[in-house]
């Protein structure tokens, strides 16, 4: 068991090290498969900045890779069954979503698309990545040659094509990074250009601490769990997004899927650089620019974006759900924007079928887990009491969210205290023996002016006890206003 310091927006890392002498490689070349990794989150907003931990939850790599073939079936949730523009639950389709904005809405939408756009274009913007954690990433990729991402040029080889909307595209070879886009618990994220097409890709470079490889009793053991791994969450994301009449439009789903995986030429399978170890399989994923965090979501952008936000990371949620995936690490930083102002929900690592247990590579993020998830993890220490992935924790992590997004950063129940997960059992013992319930947060939203049906989402997602939390088809059937923007008035 072990755990990440976080990093402020911006933070370097003292403890980062581009020291020539510091670079070693691991080639394993009878290892088969692929994998992820988690690094440190960032919070999204500066207001409710705490010093969180990322733990990485210490169980057998084996328990977290389940076949997707068991992941659960869903019934059509409606009379005709899914359609062009809606889902087996009625849902929409986040294409259709986004072509019926509300002028509110729309608006919200923009103010994301105008924060991006500046973004990329402001030249003295802080780095959004460490340049020393950059200079690791750099160092590695180019056996030492290089101390920057910015310029660097990569050739790709064993590349291969995950979704159908890039059969009969040239294949990329040659990519040019042009920018640093940020990075995720799955690694850094960069901006690079093919330079036959000239076409645009975020390329995810996948890191570990050095830490998580003490875990394992060798290298090869500590690759090979990390390849594997990220070959279940390519899978993961793909499967969310089955059920689509059109598999071409995967992003309908809100799910970032790699278009492509490769191998970078003369790059070893894992170099460690300092304190990290950085491989050189990479994914290609559609052009992206930052996550929800990393952008200006403070003052008039929050203020004019909060219900575009709210509503489609719900729908997002609930097609997780609807998929029967649970997921612990949903954060402002597991959301990438596009250019257009929408966003889409990336890296499954931290995921999987509900029912299964949590992996070795699978991120706890203490102010925002599950009062029923933290005493699991807390029981899981001292016996063999599995922790799994349930409905009820993703849905609670979203009225974190939600919460948080609506009082411009604030956490419910003080949780933004809980910087470790026993500071996170000892909050989740509190709220179950005082039996509280979530109208104690009714004065806060009343005096944040959240919206009255964002207000009553938020309460019956914040329920402490499970027992009485909404379930997700609740969620869908009592709140088709928020879910289908259908008006609550005309219901029968």
């Amino acid at each position: 068991m072990s755990a990440e310091p976080e990093h402020a927006a911006g933070e370097a890392d003292a403890d980062v090290s581009t020291q020539s002498e510091n670079v070693g490689s691991v080639s394993l070349e009878s290892i088969q498969g692929e994998s992820s990794l988690p690094s440190s989150r960032r919070f999204a907003f500066p207001a409710a900045l705490a010093a969180a931990l990322v733990l990485v939850v210490g169980f057998l790599l084996k328990n977290q890779l389940v076949p997707l073939s068991v992941l659960p079936g869903v019934s059509p949730g409606s009379p005709d069954g899914p359609s062009s523009e809606y889902d087996e639950w009625g849902l929409p389709l986040l294409a259709h979503f986004e072509e019926t904005l509300t002028p509110t809405l729309k608006h919200g939408k923009d103010a994301i698309s105008e924060a991006a756009v500046e973004a990329y274009t402001d030249e003295f913007a802080f780095p959004v990545v460490p340049l020393q954690l950059q200079g690791i990433v750099a160092a590695a990729l180019s056996s030492g040659q290089a101390d920057s991402l910015l310029g660097l040029t990569v050739n790709l080889e064993d590349v291969k094509r995950l979704t159908p909307s890039e059969e009969g595209k040239p294949v990329p070879r040659n990519l040019y990074i042009s920018n640093v886009v940020g990075f995720d618990s799955g690694g850094i994220l960069v901006e690079a250009q093919e330079d036959e097409t000239q076409r645009i890709f975020t390329m995810r470079i996948r890191m570990v601490y050095a830490q998580t490889a003490a875990k394992f009793p060798d290298n090869a053991s500590f690759v090979q769990a990390v390849r594997s791994l990220d070959q279940f969450d390519e899978e993961v994301a793909i499967h969310v997004c089955q059920g689509v009449q059109h598999l071409q439009q995967f992003s309908s789903q809100g799910i970032a899927v790699p278009e492509y995986t490769a191998n970078i030429s003369g790059a070893q399978e894992a170099t460690l650089v300092s304190d990290y170890y950085v491989f050189g399989r990479v994914q290609l994923l559609e052009r992206l620019q930052g996550n929800l965090m990393s952008l200006d979501l403070q003052s008039q952008v929050i203020s004019r974006s909060k219900e575009y936000i709210a509503s489609r990371l719900l729908l997002i949620v609930l097609k997780l759900q609807r998929a029967g995936v649970g997921i612990t690490n949903l954060d402002w930083n597991t959301m990438q924007v596009r250019f257009d102002g929408s966003f889409v929900v990336e890296t499954f690592h931290s995921s999987g079928p509900f029912g299964s247990a949590l992996g070795v590579f699978a991120v706890l993020i203490p102010h925002r887990v599950e009062p029923q998830l933290a005493l699991s993890y807390a029981k899981s220490q001292h016996s063999d009491h599995p922790v799994t992935f349930q409905p009820d924790s993703a849905l609670w992590i979203l009225g974190t969210l939600l919460y948080e997004l609506f009082t411009n950063g604030e956490l419910p129940y003080g949780s933004d205290e809980c910087t470790d997960m026993e500071q996170a059992k000892q909050l989740a013992e509190q709220l179950l023996a005082n039996q509280t319930r979530s109208d104690s947060l009714l004065s806060r939203l009343e005096g944040a002016d959240v919206p009255p049906r964002w207000r009553s989402l938020i309460l019956r997602l914040l329920e402490p006890d499970s027992a009485h939390r909404i379930t997700s088809l609740g969620i869908v059937k009592e709140f088709p206003d928020l879910t289908r923007q259908i008006s609550t008035e005309s219901r029968e």
